[in-house]
């Protein structure tokens, strides 16, 4: 069993999505996890995030500079309509069900 104390936090500078599944299979199974609704709040939220986390495993600065750049401007707009903040910089795990707080 690890020390919580040891937990290393996560600056944003590497792909932060659980390991040994890559993103494109986190979406379907984020979906799944939220019911299969493609209207749920936390699915968005949560697909932003694996997003975010995701493009910073991209190397190439040319992919990376509209990649970033996508991401900041969706990420705010899901911010602004669903009503959830959740930065690419926080560790998550699979099977996270984010449930909507406001009406």
């Amino acid at each position: 069993m690890s020390d919580p104390t040891d937990f290393e936090p996560n600056l944003g500078a590497d792909n932060s999505n659980p390991p040994g599944i890559g993103f494109w299979a986190l979406v379907p199974e984020d979906l799944a996890t939220h019911g299969g609704d493609l209207f749920s709040e936390g699915f968005w939220a949560l697909l932003w995030h694996r997003f975010g986390s995701w493009r910073m495993s991209v190397r190439q600065k040319f992919l990376l500079r509209p990649l970033s750049t996508l991401y900041h401007v969706v990420a705010k707009l899901c911010e602004s309509i669903c009503g959830i903040l959740l930065p690419y910089t926080f560790h998550l795990g699979l099977r996270l069900k984010l449930e909507h707080f406001g009406t």
